[in-house]
C-alpha cells in the first residue's frame, strides 16, 4: 500500500510544476493507494487557497475536488486515524532519523495507521 500526500493527490487535479511527474508516476504504481479523510481535507484547503490567490476560479476548484472524490472513491482506499496513530507519529517523529524531504503529522499518523513505516512519497517522484 502507498500512502499518497495532498500534495500529490493537488497536483493531480490542478496543473502545477510536478503534475507531469506526479502523473507519470502515479500510471506506474501497481500497489494499492491509500489517503486519510484528513489529506482530502488538506486537498480542498489547497484549492481554496488557490481560489483565494486567483490562481484557480472557484468552478476549476469545484470540478477539481468531484474530480478527487470519484478517484478516492474508485481507486484510493482512506485510512481511519485513530489517537494511538498520533502517539505512534509522535514517537517516530522524535527520532529525527528522517530522511524525508518533509516529514508531517498527517503523513505519520496515515503511515501508523496502516502498519506502514513512515515515508514521504514525494522521494519517490524525484
Amino acid at each position: 500500500m502507498l500512502y499518497l500526500d495532498s500534495a500529490v493527490l493537488v497536483a493531480l487535479h490542478c496543473e502545477e510544476a510536478t503534475t507531469p511527474a506526479v502523473r507519470r508516476w502515479i500510471v506506474k504504481q501497481r500497489k494499492p493507494l491509500a489517503v486519510s479523510d484528513w489529506v482530502l481535507t488538506e486537498c480542498v484547503s489547497a484549492f481554496g487557497l488557490k481560489v483565494r490567490r486567483s490562481e484557480l476560479n472557484a468552478a476549476d476548484a469545484q470540478l477539481a475536488i468531484q474530480s478527487l472524490e470519484q478517484l478516492v472513491e474508485e481507486s484510493i482506499e482512506v485510512l481511519p486515524i485513530a489517537a494511538a496513530h498520533y502517539r505512534q507519529a509522535r514517537q517516530w517523529l522524535q527520532q529525527f532519523k528522517t530522511r524525508f524531504a518533509r516529514c508531517g503529522r498527517t503523513a505519520s499518523c496515515d503511515c501508523a495507521s496502516s502498519g506502514l513505516p513512515p515515508r514521504y512519497l514525494r522521494q519517490d517522484l524525484a
